[in-house]
């Protein structure tokens, strides 16, 4: 819509610009059919044509980006039409007579226009070109509460116009007093409606204008109504002017046709309206509908992803007493075995000491024993540490932490594993090489449990400030219904520690061409 009238703006300054071309070019030709279109009518006067000529120009070297030397010659065609303007002002209401818009042509505008008043520019169109000139100096201001008073200025040169267009529609030749200045040629009234407009669409979505531009219903029910509004007395009027030429002028044929035409707007105002109403209502269902599809998309995403948190949660529960289990029986059952082993043999030695019966050969046997019994529990204790939490991950990096996870991986499973990577060095924070290692911990987790596959490759790089993680099998493919299944906690888990770092998980499986687990993680303070 904004767009469509700043269009619209320019084809209006095109039309008035081109209309006083023709009609100055018929006087200065003696043309007459460039004069008068309509018979009987009084021509534009040529220093009128002219003014609406320059007024076209000042516009357009004001208008937009323009900058330097064609902003100031614009304002310079604006300073001359207000100077001619209001020397043609004072002499009609101060009687100062210098006649400045007599310099062009007067004689032969006499000729053509025998009565002095209507040869003269019309003191209503001299002060249209007073406020237009003054609206160019002004064109982009906008005050602290967002009004423009170049537009309210556009909108009483229009009104003006358009009054001026009325009195030449309904006949208004009766005026007498100050009252018959209103009067002005139909060329000119049409040209100040286009000015009018011109300046006014200028700037569409700002100041007044914004009130119709925009798509509110208040907004929405003016862009349909005014030019109904405005269009509606003006086919009154073409009407009742078809009557007068046709020679039906009687009082009883107007009255008739007023009254149909009264009842005929009416009902297609009303019908117009109804329509646009209904249009307007249809909209807002229509929105709420969408308003209410999306709503209840989201709650059934919310109520599936509390769903899927509330079983991670328990099942993250559930695993860290599984692990506390599995901790408390590797002590109990390995090593605390072997420290009982290692104690009841130190007790036996402190026995046979004690009676003096144990030779040098027998203690150290069983000092070697209990030092083997030591070592083993020295490797469970390791052992039990590196599976919560491996020593090389905080040592040597996520690189290295990697590689031995393939390792460990290929050496129980006997699936080859590799591991690929650019950078020989990998410096991560620890959050996100925990991550990381977590991830490849379950993809090898789950290849090993699931996929049947031969052949697995690891890759890890840092591109663009992201860490880009690739873990590709050639197993079966993992299957769309996987995917999807909320009880699938490795998979949940892995999603989760991606969410927290702000990345992005991509899990996708091809059949009998394997699983492809790809992660993106943006490298801050790295």
């Amino acid at each position: 819509m904004v767009n469509r009238l700043k269009r619209y703006s320019n084809y209006f300054a095109a039309v008035f610009f081109l209309q006083a071309a023709v009609i100055l070019t018929g006087w200065v030709f003696d043309i007459r059919d460039y004069l008068i279109v309509i018979p009987h009518l009084s021509p534009m006067n040529p220093i009128t044509a002219t003014l609406f000529i320059l007024l076209y120009f000042s516009l357009r070297l004001i208008k937009g980006n323009n900058a330097g030397w064609k902003r100031v010659a614009g304002k310079g065609f604006a300073l001359f039409i207000i100077i001619i303007s209001v020397a043609r002002y004072s002499d009609f209401r101060f009687g100062t007579n210098l006649q400045w818009d007599t310099i062009l042509l007067h004689q032969r505008v006499l000729r053509v226009i025998p009565d002095a008043l209507y040869s003269r520019m019309s003191p209503v169109i001299s002060l249209c070109f007073i406020v237009g000139s003054t609206c160019l100096f002004g064109l982009d201001y906008e005050s602290k509460k967002k009004h423009m008073p170049a537009q309210y200025g556009a909108l009483l040169i229009a009104l003006t116009g358009f009054t001026g267009l009325l009195t030449f529609i309904y006949s208004f030749n009766a005026f007498s007093g100050s009252l018959k200045y209103v009067i002005m040629a139909l060329p000119t009234a049409i040209g100040a409606v286009l000015i009018g407009l011109s300046l006014l669409f200028v700037h569409p979505d700002k100041g007044l204008m914004r009130k119709f531009t925009s798509n509110l219903a208040g907004g929405v029910m003016a862009r349909r109504v005014i030019p109904f509004v405005i269009i509606l007395p003006v086919i009154f009027g073409v009407v009742r002017l078809y009557l007068n030429w046709s020679q039906i002028n009687t009082n009883e044929a107007w009255l008739t046709v007023g009254v149909l035409a009264v009842i005929l707007s009416l009902l297609v105002f009303t019908s117009y309206v109804t329509r646009l109403l209904n249009r307007r209502d249809k909209k807002v269902i229509e929105a709420d509908d969408a308003l209410r599809r999306v709503n209840a998309e989201l709650e059934e995403n919310v109520r599936i992803r509390t769903k899927e948190l509330r079983s991670l949660l328990e099942h993250v529960q559930k695993s860290r007493e599984e692990e506390r289990k599995y901790i408390a029986r590797e002590i109990h059952d390995d090593l605390g075995q072997r420290l009982t082993a290692v104690k009841m043999q130190a007790s036996m030695l402190i026995k046979k000491l004690q009676e003096g019966n144990a030779n040098t050969e027998y203690l150290i046997a069983e000092l070697r024993e209990q030092h083997e019994e030591i070592i083993n529990s020295i490797k469970s204790v390791k052992q039990i540490a590196t599976d919560l939490r491996p020593e090389i991950l905080d040592h040597l990096g996520i690189l290295e932490a990697v590689k031995w996870q393939a390792q460990q991986f290929e050496n129980s499973t006997g699936v080859r594993c590799e591991v690929e990577h650019r950078e020989e060095n990998l410096d991560l924070r620890p959050l996100l090489a925990s991550t990381v290692y977590r991830i490849v911990q379950e993809s090898l987790t789950n290849v090993a449990r699931h996929s049947r596959a031969s052949h697995v490759m690891i890759s890890i790089e840092s591109a663009s400030e992201q860490l880009l993680l690739r873990i590709k099998d050639d197993g079966r493919g993992i299957k769309e219904s996987e995917l999807q299944d909320g009880k699938s906690f490795g998979l949940i888990g892995m999603r989760e520690r991606i969410h927290i770092l702000k990345g992005k998980l991509s899990i996708t499986g091809e059949p009998n061409k394997g699983t492809t687990v790809s992660a993106e993680i943006p490298l801050i303070n790295l």
